[in-house]
C-alpha cells in the first residue's frame, strides 16, 4: 500500500485570515500491481492473451449494454402482476448472482441477464389472457428446473450434437436481429 502526501493551496477567499494557505492532507492509493496479478492468476488472462485492463473495458462495456433489462424487464413484469420495485430488485440480484457465479465457477467473461422475450410471454401473453399469475411463474420455474436437470445429465450436448452448424449459425443469427 502506498500513501501519498498532497498539498493543496486554499484560495484567500476561504481562508478565516483572507490569506492563502498550503493545506497538507494524506491520500491511500491502493496498490493496482497486486489486484491486477490476483486477477491474472485466478482468471488466466496472460494464458488467454489478454490484460486487466481489457478485460475492466470489456466489463464496463458489457454491463452498460445489458443494464437496459433493469428499466425495460420491470415495466413488462408489471403487465403480470408484479410489483415494479421487487421486479427491479430480482432483475438486479438474479443478474449480479449469476454473473458471478459464471465468472467465477465456469472462469468466463459472461454476463447472464433475465430474457425479455419469457418475461413478455409471461406478461403479455399468458397473464394477459387469463393465465393466473402464480400458475404463469409456477410453469417458468419447472420450465427452467428441467433445463438445469437435463443440462447436467448431460441431454442437452446430445440434442446439440443432432442439430445441424448451419441451424445453429441461422439460429444464433436470428436471435441477433
Amino acid at each position: 500500500m502506498n500513501v501519498i502526501l498532497c498539498a493543496t493551496r486554499v484560495p484567500s477567499s476561504k481562508s478565516p485570515t483572507g490569506k492563502a494557505k498550503l493545506q497538507l492532507h494524506c491520500t491511500i492509493a491502493w496498490e493496482m500491481d497486486y489486484l491486477k496479478r490476483k486477477c491474472a492468476s485466478i482468471f488466466y488472462l496472460d494464458e488467454r492473451k489478454t490484460d486487466f485492463d481489457a478485460e475492466v473495458r470489456a466489463g464496463i462495456t458489457t454491463f452498460l449494454t445489458s443494464s437496459y433489462i433493469l428499466l425495460v424487464n420491470p415495466q413488462v413484469l408489471s403487465a403480470a402482476g408484479v410489483p415494479k420495485t421487487d421486479a427491479v430488485i430480482a432483475t438486479a440480484l438474479s443478474s449480479g448472482v449469476g454473473s458471478i457465479i459464471l465468472g467465477y465457477m465456469g472462469n468466463m467473461p459472461f454476463a447472464t441477464v433475465p430474457g425479455l422475450g419469457l418475461s413478455a410471454y409471461l406478461g403479455y401473453g399468458l397473464v394477459a389472457h387469463g393465465t393466473a399469475p402464480v400458475v404463469a411463474f409456477t410453469a417458468c420455474f419447472l420450465a427452467g428446473l428441467l433445463t438445469v436437470v437435463l443440462s447436467v445429465a448431460g441431454v442437452t450436448n446430445k440434442i446439440a450434437d443432432i442439430v445441424p452448424n448451419s441451424v445453429k449459425i441461422g439460429t444464433i443469427i436470428g436471435m441477433g436481429l
